[in-house]
This record gives structure tokens, sequence and C-alpha cells, in this order.
């Protein structure tokens, strides 16, 4: 019991220090500290992404060798995104509780080990068969470490908005947080772009036990580079440094003294708002996920291309929704006054429109289906990062970030769970056009549940 209360000590949140009154001290302190804690949770983060986005390039070798089919891929893929949907709720709440530089390490560490054991599964199942007599099957061993990778890889995903919304004032999150929000842009472009030219060369086992050993190593840069709250470094809260007070949606300002549960019922669970970004980014993720996890099968199969050329293609959504994140954030600030949805919703339009164009476009035409999938990036991740994101921080602020992150990011996983085995399933039985209808229709639900929010803003 005493190991148990002190692992529960070490992830729970830092006290706070002995406050720093000089403003000669306090002013270079508090930047540096701002400028470290960004890096820090932007690198941790994109880390967690070479330990999930490395499933879809390596689904086509693993379709060719073990001769699955795409529905049962579609069900590894989904066993993640159902424990994720789960997790996300949990580790939202909790998070709100813990001290992040422990919470985000300890999820990396434990999704590096997920992913090493993934490529063991084979060799697992038939171990089990020569010791206890026991035939399983090497798809439920896949399912059962993809699903636990599932769970840990939550555990990261609130962490940003919780460091963001701590260290970030409202009058300045919007630029700020879409810039953060590039981070999981960043990994998964590098394990594409990278992944499929290892996979070709090496097997598919190579796609997981590379960036397991990688997000091993980044579990440690985490623990050294990442810290709690302002005030457990002696600095005062982000919105007195700035002059910016934090206000619910009634106008009200919430008060660090707040008991916590009456905060989060109050910003959270009884906030129609929240709800309704809920719906929305169920639909938002079913296009996220089937673009993203499906289109290096798509390009190999309907395009004719090889796996490293189809990784590398497939990479430009995620290079392109770098600038498309950004400029979706900015674009809120800067010309709808903190207004997130108008843009959502143009975005949003833009992706279906992208999509429907890459199901028309004839094989052969490469760098036309390379500016088409870079467009499906641009603009789905505009609504991926101001729907489950930025726009419920806006409405539960910052008191409540992590648990209003965690209420989105499980209807946001289980839009993806539905997106993994539905698209599959989809492509079984009707071809590509199938998962491409999904998607597009998907687009177009997630407009319907976010338009009454058109004129809702951050209170500041």
């Amino acid at each position: 019991m005493s190991t148990v209360k002190k692992f529960i000590t070490v992830l729970s949140m830092a006290p706070a220090a002995k406050p720093i009154t000089d403003p000669e001290v306090l002013r270079p302190t508090y930047r540096y500290w701002r400028i470290r804690i960004f890096y820090s949770v932007f690198f941790g983060y994109a880390l967690f992404y070479f330990c999930r986005s490395n499933l879809p390039i390596a689904m086509p070798k693993l379709l060719e060798e073990l001769q699955y089919t795409k529905t049962q891929l579609g069900l590894i893929g989904s066993s993640f995104y159902v424990v994720y949907a789960v997790g996300k709720f949990v580790n939202g709440i909790l998070c709100d509780k813990a001290n992040p530089r422990y919470f985000m390490a300890l999820g990396l560490g434990v999704a590096a080990v997920a992913n090493i054991l993934f490529a063991l599964a084979p060799y697992l199942a038939a171990g089990v068969e020569s010791v206890f007599g026991v035939c399983l099957s090497p798809i439920l061993f896949f399912a059962v470490f993809w699903a636990i990778n599932g769970f840990t890889q939550s555990m990261g995903s609130p962490i940003g908005p919780k460091v963001m919304s701590s260290w970030f004032s409202p009058s300045e999150r919007g630029t700020k947080y879409s810039v953060y929000n590039t981070c999981h842009n960043v990994g998964a472009f590098a394990i594409l772009a990278i992944g499929g030219w290892v996979v070709q060369l090496y097997g598919w086992q190579a796609g997981f036990l590379v960036p397991g050993v990688v997000c091993l190593l980044g579990s440690l840069f985490v623990v050294n580079r990442l810290r709690d709250r302002p005030t457990s470094l002696g600095l005062p809260p982000v919105e007195e440094y700035r002059d910016d007070r934090c206000l619910d949606q009634s106008g009200v300002e919430v008060q660090d003294s707040d008991e916590l549960k009456t905060i989060v019922s109050r910003l959270v669970f009884k906030n129609y708002r929240i709800w309704l970004l809920a719906f929305s980014s169920l639909f938002v993720y079913i296009v996220r996920y089937g673009l993203l996890d499906w289109s290096p099968t798509y390009l190999v199969e309907a395009k004719g291309l090889g796996l490293g050329h189809a990784g590398l293609q497939s990479s430009t959504i995620e290079l392109l929704g770098i600038p498309g994140g950004i400029l979706a954030g900015w674009a809120t600030d800067r010309f709808f006054q903190g207004r997130r949805i108008p843009v959502a919703v143009f975005c949003l339009l833009g992706v279906a429109a992208s999509a429907t164009g890459l199901y028309f476009l004839p094989p052969g035409q490469h760098v036309l289906t390379t500016v088409l999938l870079a467009a499906c990036g641009f603009f789905t991740y505009g609504p991926q990062m101001l729907v489950p994101g930025l726009a419920a921080i806006d409405f539960a602020t910052r008191r409540a970030a992590g648990t209003a992150v965690g209420v989105t990011g499980s209807f946001s996983y289980l839009g993806a769970m539905l997106s993994g085995v539905g698209s599959g399933w989809f492509v079984d039985r009707f071809g590509w056009v199938g998962g491409f209808y999904l998607w597009v229709s998907s687009a177009l639900l997630a407009i319907l549940f976010i338009l009454p929010l058109w004129f809702a803003r951050a209170r500041k």
C-alpha cells in the first residue's frame, strides 16, 4: 500500500512554491518557463503519434503477408479507438488532478512497450500454443496490445489543453493553441514519411519496434523538461500575470479556491455547448481517421503506388495540416473575435469537397492526387483543433479544461472507432466508393451540430 501511495503522490499536482515577488526576476522567469513548457509538451505529444500513426503505414503489408481482411484490420484499429475514447474521459478527469510531467511520461513509456509487444504478437501467439496447447489467433494479441496502446495514448491527450490553459491566457490562446496543436501533425508526418520506407525495407515489425524505442527515450525527455502549473514554480496564475480574468459562460469569475467538483459540473456537464461540440467531434473524427488511416492502403490499391511512395504522399495530409490548423486558429482571433465555429464550418466544407475530388481523380494523376490529399489535411485539422479542443477550452475555462476536452475527446474517438471498423466494412462491401461516402457525409453532419454555436465565443 505504501508503494501505491508513493506512486499516487508522484502523479499528483506539485504543491505551490514560494511566490516570486521581484518584477525584474518574475518577467524573465515567466518567459523562460513558457517557452520551455511549450516545446516540452509539443515534442512530447508529437512522439505519441510515432506509436499510433504507424499502424496505417503497416496495414498494406499486414493485408499481404497475414491475409487479413480490411474489416479485421479495421477491428484492430477500432480496439484502439474504443479504449482511447474511454481513456480520454477517465484520463481527462485524472489529468485535472495530476502532475503533467509524470502523467505524460508514464503514458508515453507504456505506449512504447505496447508497440514493441505488438511487433512480437505472432511469436507470442505461437509461444502460447507451444507452451499451453491453446491456439489463439495473432489478431487477438494485436487487438489487445493496440487497445493497451489506446489507453496509454489517452494519457497524453489532455495534457496539452491542461498545460496550455495554465500557461497561456484566453486572449492569446487561439494562436498559441493552434501552433501547439500541430504537434501531432509533426509526429504523424514523420512516421508516415519515414515509416513507409522502413516497413518496405525491413518488414512490418520494424514499423512498431523503431517507434517503440524512440518513444521510450522520449518519455525520459518529458520527465526532464516538462513541469506543472506556474504556481508550483513560484509564479502567479497566467490570468493574473497577463491581467486576463477567467470567466465562465455566465460571466462569473472562476476562482482557484472554488471546489473542483462544482466547477466541472457547472462548466462541463451542465454546459449544452460542450455536448454540441462533443457530437460534432464524433463526425469530425470519422473524417479525420478515415482519410488518415486508410489513405496508404487506398493509394496502393486504387492508385497503384508502392508502399514507400504511398506513405510519402499520405504524409502530405499531416504536413498541410500544420498550416491548416495554425491558420484556422489565427483566423478565429483575427477575423472572428474569438469565435471558433465559423472557421470550423468553412473547413469542413473544404474537406468534403477535397475528398470528393480525390475519389473521382483517375489513377496516374500523381501531382493532383498529392494536392488533394494535402487539401484534405489542410481543411481537416482546422475543425480537429477547434471543435473538440480550443472551443471546448473556451466554453469550460482553464479550471475544467482537462475534463471538457476529456468529454469531447471521448466522443471524438467514438467516431474514430466507428471510422476504423466502419470504413473497413464499407470498403469490403461496396469498394472504395463506400468509404468516401462515409467520410464526406460525416463532414456534413459535423457541421449540423455546431451551427447553433455560430456566434458563441470565449468570455474574457
